[in-house]
């Protein structure tokens, strides 16, 4: 597997694998890639040897399912030893969308593509893929002023569907962001979770941090 640093405007920059040394391609490790379904929110970490590119506010980019992934680099910790080595962590790239203004108005009669289009019109986020079976059509009456990212979460649950981030790119560089829609993601497969059967390891974080609701 492979990923791409890119700088803040979305340029490629350099290129880690997973495949080991590489000649003039830096290896990673201990990747964890997290999505959650509900939201469309998703997590990527993992770690190096401390590289120059390697900055807050860079992203990272890979190859899953056939799509473009677009993370943006959000936690750097450094461990001093033998090898100087970080741990990354990384922010779906569309959380950016809960800094962008949602100003209060009604949407007559929208279907969900409708819906995204509308919300999206001023940034440069795209409506991409839209699920057939998502036929509903609301009247949306966004009361306040709120955050686009937050209104689409509470927004899809009454659409009953889910949303994946993906990006596109034209030679080195991000050409698209989109937002695809889907009645339903992954695979129901029926099968319970348990310790020494189907997991061989079971964590649990508990955390003291106010909870965010824009993810």
């Amino acid at each position: 597997m492979n990923i791409f640093i890119l700088d803040k405007n979305l340029k490629i920059i350099d290129k880690f694998s997973s495949e080991g040394d590489i000649q003039n391609v830096s290896p990673f490790f201990n990747d964890i890639y997290k999505q959650y379904l509900e939201t469309g929110a998703e997590t990527f970490k993992f770690t190096c040897t401390k590289n120059n590119n390697i900055e807050y506010g860079n992203y990272i980019a890979f190859m899953f399912d056939n799509k473009y992934k677009l993370f943006q680099i959000s936690d750097i910790d450094e461990t001093h030893e033998q090898n100087f080595e970080v741990e990354i962590y990384c922010e779906f790239a569309g959380i950016e969308l809960t800094n962008e203004p949602l100003r209060a108005r009604t949407i007559p009669s929208a279907n969900i593509k409708q819906y995204l289009d509308t919300v999206l019109a001023d940034v440069d986020w795209e409506v991409g893929y839209v699920d057939e079976d998502i036929a509903d059509i609301y009247t949306i009456d966004i009361k306040k002023a709120t955050k686009i990212y937050i209104h689409i979460q509470e927004t899809i649950k009454k659409y009953d569907c889910e949303i994946e981030f993906r990006v596109e790119f034209k030679g080195n560089r991000v050409v698209g962001k989109y937002i695809d829609a889907y009645k339903r993601r992954g695979i129901e497969t029926n099968v319970r979770i348990e310790y020494g059967k189907v997991a061989d390891k079971v964590s649990r974080r508990t955390t003291g941090k106010p909870l965010s609701t824009a993810l």
